[in-house]
């Protein structure tokens, strides 16, 4: 007997959540138990992934999202006439190792938690070729609070940042981050669009990601420099957000004003504001 379990976890998913994490790991678990007892061979793998985001709205403080976990396996299947009595709790069928095994009632509490929070559970699946069970989690998007000596500083509340990402729950990540040390902020869902803006408006800083459609960060920010240069207008810090392991010195960073890590962090995003601030922003 042999398989290995594999976890695929969507760069889009947030860091931190909130939520009920013990019946989360609880579900995980009896769906996962499920897959190893009916594979004998091959793989089983883990995907989590966003499934649906709150639209971001003034005044909240709390994102909400739905992140939808999907196990699949490459173990025995069911069949179809099956399919409907597997979350019932006493279903039982061969097991992976030849001998007679039931799915118990570990499939019957996890339908049952799932629908608890609010959430959906189903099955895919082909007799002799795997399963894929999935179910949603609604939650919350955790960003960490400001510790004690970060609450007694000042909000940025004179701050204008455009935020050129196209990734939707970056942009509202983010977003939330800036509302919470006060600054205001612009979306742009490429480089291209972000040319266009600036021809409006003046921000204080630009938040670059690098990977986009249509135009990427590193044309985007030279086109920007040449734009400013030519009207003679102040070009504000652009600083590029990336989850590339680069030092301050890289090449491919000398282009920019600096650079935030992804995954972002509300610190780092903060001493980021907190640095443009000192340096005078422009």
């Amino acid at each position: 007997m042999w398989y290995f379990s594999v976890q695929e976890i969507d760069d889009d998913c947030p860091q931190w959540i909130l939520g009920d994490i013990t019946r989360l790991k609880q579900v995980i678990t009896n769906l996962l138990d499920n897959a190893i007892k009916f594979t004998s061979h091959g793989k089983i793998v883990l995907k989590v992934e966003v499934f649906s985001v709150e639209k971001l709205r003034a005044g909240k403080t709390d994102l909400g999202l739905t992140l939808r976990f999907t196990g699949t396996d490459d173990g025995i299947g069911i069949p179809a006439d099956k399919i409907s009595l597997i979350f019932l709790g006493m279903q039982t069928g061969p097991g992976s190792t030849g001998h007679s095994g039931g799915l118990g009632l570990g499939l019957s509490i996890a339908k049952s938690i799932v629908e608890m929070w609010g959430g959906e559970i189903s099955v895919i699946s082909n007799e002799g070729s795997g399963s894929a069970f999935s179910f949603t989690f609604p939650t919350q998007i955790y960003l960490p609070t400001a510790t004690a000596e970060n609450s007694s500083q000042k909000s940025f509340t004179s701050m204008h940042i455009l935020v050129v990402e196209d990734n939707e729950t970056n942009q509202k990540v983010i977003g939330k981050m800036l509302q919470r040390i006060g600054c205001s902020f612009d979306l742009a869902n490429h480089g291209k669009e972000a040319t266009e803006m600036v021809e409006g408006k003046q921000y204080d800083a630009i938040f670059m990601d690098l990977y986009m459609p249509v135009m990427d960060g590193w044309e985007a920010t030279r086109l920007l420099r040449l734009m400013y240069k030519k009207s003679g207008r102040t070009c504000p810090k652009i600083l590029a957000m990336t989850a590339l392991l680069l030092e301050d010195n890289d090449l491919e960073l000398m282009l920019f004003d600096g650079f935030l890590p992804k995954p972002l962090s509300a610190s780092n995003v903060r001493l980021a504001i907190e640095k443009i601030v000192a340096s005078g922003s422009g």
